[in-house]
């Protein structure tokens, strides 16, 4: 992606809501598509109005019609077999899993490891 301008000698990346729907659909996106998105927001530059902009870029380049699928999956409720870095013999995990609070989707934030996009598309 070009940039749009430049700061103190050093080329930075200022993009627009419109900027970067003009950019995915010159890179084949189109009305209608479906999208998958994993995205690292701080690799992206800087975009005026963060990362709500960017998936209203997104949408806009798909239109109503499209779809967007992003990764935004909760590990905090899962089974405690599937804790990483968590030593829990398994003659524990009957109990710990009567006590794992339910799953409720405007309340279980997304994996912070997905980032702040994947938290707003959650939540949107």
């Amino acid at each position: 992606m070009n940039h749009e301008g430049k700061t103190s000698g050093q080329e930075s990346r200022i993009f627009t809501r419109d900027s970067l729907r003009d950019q995915l659909v010159g890179l084949g996106l189109a009305q209608g598509d479906t999208v998958m998105l994993h995205v690292s927001y701080k690799a992206t530059g800087f975009v005026l109005g963060g990362p709500l902009a960017l998936l209203d870029a997104v949408a806009a380049a798909i239109g109503d019609s499209g779809i967007i699928v992003m990764p935004s999956f909760t590990t905090y409720l899962a089974h405690p077999s599937f804790w990483k870095g968590k030593k829990v013999r398994p003659e524990h995990w009957g109990l710990l899993e009567q006590k794992i609070p339910p799953f409720e989707a405007r309340r279980s934030p997304c994996n912070s490891r997905l980032g702040i996009v994947a938290e707003i598309f959650r939540t949107s």
